[in-house]
């Protein structure tokens, strides 16, 4: 929709993001998919290739058991008064998502793609999200000190489970 080009995620610049910040707080956050680089050709009932924070929570995802958002800082969101920690994470939740999973910080491209691996491994054994997590974690953790590559947090601990598990 139009929503986007007004400010915030598919917003034209600073201006149009801060004027957008005090009354359109879920217009700030959102995912931008197939087509978002061309979202100044997009006519005005056309996709414009974004899907802001606000457009998801509109969406009935009570019957979605996890959401798994593997891009950077996808679990951080701006706190507002009277509104809460506002973002993707707030957007999936009020639309009905049991579970989320999201990143904190900036991710290593390959680390992420290695944790993703071991989450998704981890799930098809059966576990719920939260232990899921903390097995793809670990063992992350493990891989990278038997190859004797860097065991910072930062590689192997960016990401959580936040919702109500199975």
């Amino acid at each position: 929709g139009d929503a986007g080009r007004r400010g915030g995620i598919g917003g034209r610049g600073p201006a149009a993001t801060a004027a957008a910040a005090p009354s359109e707080p879920m217009r700030l956050s959102g995912l931008a998919l197939a087509g978002a680089n061309r979202r100044a050709e997009a006519g005005p009932d056309d996709e414009d290739g974004i899907v802001t924070a606000e457009e998801i929570a509109a969406l009935d995802l009570r019957g979605v058991e996890r959401v798994v958002l593997s891009a950077c800082r996808t679990g951080v969101g701006d706190v507002l008064t009277g509104e809460g920690v506002t973002g993707l994470r707030r957007a999936f939740r009020v639309a009905g998502a049991r579970t989320l999973v999201m990143s904190l910080w900036e991710v290593d491209d390959r680390a992420a793609a290695d944790w993703m691996r071991s989450l998704y491994a981890n799930d098809a054994r059966g576990l719920d999200a939260a232990a899921a997590v903390r097995a793809a974690c670990r063992e992350q953790l493990v891989t990278r000190r038997a190859a004797g590559a860097s065991v910072h947090p930062a590689y192997w601990g960016a990401f959580v489970a936040v919702g109500e598990g199975r």
